[in-house]
């Protein structure tokens, strides 16, 4: 109910507003029926409020009524409030209650502080201000709130303590909000008012306006225009112009575009001179004002302004300004700070062509005596277009034409129309000469003679009495002045001649008195001591000169003058001293002062002359020559450079390190010559060059060459030379720097580069022979199995079976040499196995004898009857071919040898090994051996002297020797070779060997399998297919990783036999799709590389069989025989990775 009921109210609020906003647009001057609709309106709105109040308790009701009779007397006056507050009044006497009184006293404080209010309003602008409305409302209802004490009893507490707060919050600013309704109301009314008079004053002040008054829209239309700005365009009625585009009637839109831009930029513009175009194209200037004007919202609705015809304006400032310009021209003329007459002349005929605004003109002296012209100068313009060939600097007056005229009428002549001209004067022009179409020449006086003529040509406009009086003017004020000039250049050059020489002299002309006055000093003074004239003539010789410099000073004159005195000297004698003075700023110059007496005609001394010269640069520079000579000395007897100088073969000068770097004494490199310590073989060069540079031959200036130090070591420096004046005699100035370690460093650089070089070709050759030995075990499986199957078909007693046998046997060696061809490339089998040394080295003898220089011969020695050792074949091959390449790298001479032998030994328990039996292998060489520093880093890791390349490290054949439960032995010695001993553990029990090289043929078995076999090789499928069959198998093939994967979606296969390398999906992305089909599947991989290949390509995947190519039928029956039958025969034991110690 609270809420409806304060809607209900503010509704009579807005309607009080709306019906008081009409009421004062009727009744505007608010005679005295507004006040009385006013005060009913006032009271109605009053009285509806009251009947639906707030009760608070029975007889105690709350309304709007202070606040709607405290605004009445606030903006209305008392008449309306009065009128309002009876209407109130009478409505609370007739509702009755316990809270009449109050009601009743609440009326009449309202109205009361709301006449007070309306007092002061009209008196103070701040009784307008919102903040002023809320105190107001503030005021009434405080007073509202202690008028409370007039209710009965416990209402007063009960009222206070229910109502006070919410009065004192609410009310105030309903009265707040609707004061300013009021004052919004009131400022439109007047904000209306105010324009509509505005309006109709303008329109009659733009009928009226002399100048033209244009208004467009914000598109450049004309929306107004005045009769003037009609009449100003050419057009009979403003009519006609509205609605047209301003942009017609500009001749330059670029100046329209910055009118519209600087109207932008600063909001008006004022006298902005533009050029307008009339109806009927006549174009003519005018002076542009304008701004923007508002609409009724305050938008920018367009722009206003006036233009003002200035025609008449520009033409006067025009005339004025040429005149103005002409006098302005001749008092530059006459006030031309010319040095010389020449220049002021150059300068006035070219002020003259300005000043009439001609194109070219001359200036000629005249001799009335000789009657002839001599030329004094012509225009630059003449100089440019005339072509007259020999033109003459001297004319006689008669055969002059019409330019002569000027001294024959001794008055100024005028030609407007030179072409046409009448003149019976006119001879012509010569060919080449300046066309000419208007002229005009003025005769120069001096007194009565004619001293020189001026003429200029082709002005623009016609030559009339203006110009003739203008030049006329300035010609004879300038030959006023010339003959000043001349007059003071003649004294100027007298005097010159002596001023220049005191003032310009950076020496200082000092003249004293007998009694040391000062009686004259030259300007230079101030340049040498920074003191002016004046200063320095005020001082004394006490105060200029140093304390010391002063008593020699004083003692020498007074010998001087003594000796003078006395009679008999020279009269022409001077002294010269070197005296320390004072500075302006304090600081001291040294001056050189060379002192003569003056002398009159009797030869008496009358004065002393002195001549000063600065000598502080010359002994600073003496100064500075000491110290530099001492720190150059000081340079030179510290460098680790040895410098050195030589004149005829003798050394003259040489620094400490010459005696450092050759180990001679200084007293022994001065008594020889300065190659004796050159190496024998550099020493004719060195002293060839020594001694043509000194005869002024030009030859290398630096290079490198050997000394021989005194204990006939060898060493290389760095040398260079240059040709230097010493006493008068040519000299040579030679440094030398020992660049013997430099030498060192870059020969063991090059011989580095050269053995990289050959294990980068020895790397690649390792990967062109795994490349080739994979291919090659590929074509060997075809070769071996199809051998086999044949074998199988023939009896053993033909002599076919026996021709397939041989070639199975060369077959296999094929498979043993591609083996080795790949343990070379670094791709071996690490298998442990029962291995034969006495086999392997023979095997090997040939593939070792390739793979070092054939300069160097490789002697293979081997006992026989060797027992077998247990190991990796493979890594034993390796170890054995990088001993012997490091032996053979070690070799760099042409006597070399390297010996490989093995031999069975018996080994006592102390040298490491668990058995007495051993093997005993060694690698020897005679090549240039190991430093002991060296030899104890050997089996450091990642220790090498060379590049890295592709070979092993020491410690690297250390950990396999260690692997296989062997030792290593290291002997070298610099300069004499090294010997390699390694002791591997030997089997107690001997095989056979040709037994051991067969392989026992399994059992048959009879399993039977569908195996699906994987190549891309396709005689590999042949072949491998036709194996498989004949073990009794089941067999598609395929010859690509996709085409298997189909096949294998179709079908079940008990096996898959998977190549390793294929295009596009190799092995091991094929075997990863085969078992996301299904993860159980049994594969068997085969490739012509070795099982670690394999392996190392399957890291963190199931364990995988593998089946090396080429493969005989029995490792085939084999290998398909331990995935199908799993767990009856275990894998192969691998040996740990060369790298698991010393690496």
């Amino acid at each position: 109910m609270i809420s409806m009921a304060l809607v209900y109210n503010i509704s009579l609020l807005i309607t009080l507003t709306i019906f008081r906003e009409a009421l004062l647009r009727i009744f505007p001057k608010r005679g005295t029926l507004y006040s009385l609709l006013s005060g009913l309106l006032f009271g109605f709105v009053t009285m509806v409020g009251m009947m639906t109040p707030l009760k608070f308790l029975p007889g105690i009701i709350f309304d709007g009524r202070s606040i709607v009779l405290g605004v009445a007397g606030l903006f209305d006056g008392p008449l309306v409030a009065v009128i309002a507050a009876l209407m109130a009044a009478t409505l609370r006497v007739s509702q009755g209650g316990q809270g009449t009184v109050m009601g009743l006293t609440v009326i009449s404080y309202s109205v009361l502080m709301g006449v007070l209010w309306y007092f002061w309003r009209k008196r103070s602008p701040l009784a307008n201000r919102p903040g002023s409305f809320y105190l107001f409302g503030l005021l009434v209802h405080l007073g509202m709130v202690f008028l409370m004490v007039t209710l009965p009893g416990k209402s007063f507490s009960a009222v206070l303590k229910g109502v006070a707060l919410p009065v004192m919050i609410i009310y105030p600013l309903v009265t707040l909000l609707l004061a300013i309704f009021f004052e919004g109301g009131e400022s439109r009314i007047r904000s209306e008012a105010f324009l509509a008079e505005s309006e109709r004053q303008y329109r009659s002040a733009i009928e009226h306006l002399h100048e033209a008054f244009y208004r467009t829209d914000l598109k450049g239309n004309l929306v107004m225009v005045s009769p003037s700005m009609a009449n100003l365009l050419g057009y009979t009625d403003s009519e006609h112009l509205l609605g047209m585009p301003t942009v017609l009637f500009w001749k330059e839109p670029k100046k329209r575009e910055d009118f519209l831009n600087l109207l932008q930029k600063k909001g008006s513009v004022e006298e902005y001179e533009i050029t307008l175009v009339r109806k009927d194209g006549a174009v003519f200037p005018v002076a542009a004002s304008g701004h923007y004007y508002r609409d009724a919202s305050g938008k920018i609705a367009g722009i206003e302004g006036i233009l003002r015809n200035i025609t008449e304006k520009k033409r006067a400032e025009e005339e004025l300004y040429l005149d103005t310009e002409r006098f302005r021209l001749l008092v530059q003329v006459l006030q031309h700070p010319a040095e010389t007459v020449q220049d002021l002349l150059d300068y006035a005929l070219n002020k003259a062509i300005e000043m009439t605004g001609s194109r070219v003109g001359y200036i000629y002296y005249y001799n009335e005596e000789r009657r002839e012209f001599t030329l004094n100068s012509w225009s630059k313009g003449v100089c440019e277009e005339c072509f007259v060939a020999n033109p003459r600097s001297v004319e006689p007056l008669e055969p002059t034409g019409l330019w002569g005229e000027a001294v024959r009428q001794r008055k100024p002549i005028v030609v407007n129309d030179f072409d046409s001209s009448p003149n019976p004067f006119m001879k012509g022009l010569p060919e080449g000469h300046v066309h000419i179409r208007r002229f005009l020449t003025v005769p120069i006086f001096d007194h009565e003679r004619i001293v020189a003529v001026v003429g200029i040509a082709d002005k623009e406009e016609e030559y009339g009495q203006r110009d003739v009086f203008q030049l006329t003017l300035l010609m004879d004020s300038i030959w006023k002045v010339v003959d000043r000039k001349r007059a003071e250049e003649a004294l100027r050059k007298s005097e010159e001649k002596y001023r220049l020489i005191a003032n310009n002299m950076t020496d200082v002309i000092t003249i004293m008195d007998l009694n040391l006055k000062f009686t004259y000093i030259s300007p230079s003074i101030e340049r040498v001591r920074g003191f002016t004239v004046d200063e320095a003539m005020a001082q004394s010789l006490e105060e200029i000169l140093t304390p010391d410099s002063f008593v020699i000073m004083m003692r020498v004159m007074e010998e001087e003058m003594k000796r003078d005195a006395a009679g008999g000297s020279d009269p022409d004698r001077a002294i010269s001293l070197e005296l320390e003075e004072y500075k302006k700023d304090g600081s001291t110059i040294w001056l050189e002062n060379r002192a003569s007496f003056l002398r009159d005609e009797g030869e008496k001394a009358t004065g002393i002359i002195v001549l000063t010269r600065d000598v502080s640069d010359k002994r600073r520079a003496e100064k500075a020559l000491r110290e530099s000579e001492k720190v150059l000395r000081l340079l030179a007897e510290s460098t680790s450079t040895g410098i050195f100088i030589y004149q005829e073969e003798k050394f003259i000068y040489l620094n400490p390190a010459v005696v450092t770097i050759t180990g001679f004494s200084e007293e022994e490199l001065m008594g020889g010559r300065f190659w004796d310590f050159v190496h024998p073989e550099d020493r004719e060069t060195v002293k060839w060059r020594g001694l043509s540079r000194l005869e002024g031959k030009e030859v290398l200036t630096r290079y490198e060459f050997r000394v021989l130090t005194k204990d006939g070591r060898e060493r290389w420096v760095d040398f260079t030379a240059t040709v230097i004046d010493y006493k008068g005699k040519p000299a040579g100035l030679g440094t030398i720097y020992d660049v013997t370690e430099r030498k060192r460093i870059e020969e063991e650089r090059i011989e580095m580069e050269r053995k990289l070089f050959h294990v980068q070709k020895l790397e690649s050759l390792g990967v062109l022979a795994g490349g080739i030995a994979h291919d090659f075990n590929n074509l060997l499986t075809a070769v071996l199995g199809y051998t086999e199957l044949s074998i199988g078909g023939i009896p053993p007693e033909s002599v076919a079976h026996r021709y397939l046998q041989e070639i199975k046997k060369a077959g296999s060696r094929a498979a043993d040499l591609a083996r080795q061809v790949l343990a070379y490339s670094g791709r071996g089998r690490f298998l442990i196995e029962r291995i034969s040394i006495e086999t392997l080295l023979k095997e090997m003898s040939g593939l070792l004898g390739a793979s070092i220089s054939k300069k160097t011969p490789l002697i293979v020695e081997v006992e026989e009857g060797l027992p077998q050792v247990e190991g990796d074949i493979t890594q034993i091959r390796q170890v054995l071919m990088n001993l012997v390449i490091n032996a053979s790298e070690a070799i760099t001479g042409e006597n070399g040898e390297i010996h490989l032998s093995a031999k069975g030994v018996t080994v006592p328990r102390e040298e490491g090994t668990s058995v007495e039996r051993a093997v005993l292998l060694e690698v020897s060489d005679n090549g240039c051996g190991m430093s002991q520093e060296t030899l104890s880093r050997i089996f450091e890791p990642f220790f090498t002297t060379k590049f890295t390349g592709r070979g092993l490290g020491m410690s690297a054949v250390q950990g396999i020797v260690r692997s296989h439960r062997g030792t290593i032995n290291i002997e070298s010695t610099l300069g004499v070779g090294t010997r390699v001993k390694i002791l591997l553990p030997a089997l107690l029990e001997t095989v056979d060997e040709k037994k051991a090289e067969g392989e026992p043929v399994r059992e048959e078995k009879n399993l039977k399998a569908k195996i699906l076999l994987v190549d891309d090789e396709e005689t590999v499928l042949t072949v491998g297919g036709e194996l498989l069959r004949s073990l009794g198998m089941e067999v598609d093939v395929a010859l690509s990783g996709e085409e298997a994967i189909e096949l294998f979606k179709k079908e079940t296969f008990d096996l898959v036999i998977l190549d390793l390398t294929m295009p596009r999906m190799d092995g091991v992305e094929t075997l990863r799709r085969l078992r996301e089909i299904d993860h159980e599947v049994r594969v068997i991989m085969t490739s012509g590389y070795t099982e670690q290949e394999v392996f190392s390509r399957l890291v963190g995947r199931n364990r995988t069989d593998f089946l090396p190519k080429p493969f005989s039928l029995n490792e085939l029956s084999r290998a398909i025989d331990n995935v199908l039958r799993e767990g009856e025969n275990p894998p192969p034991i691998s040996l740990p990775s060369p790298g698991a110690e010393g690496e």
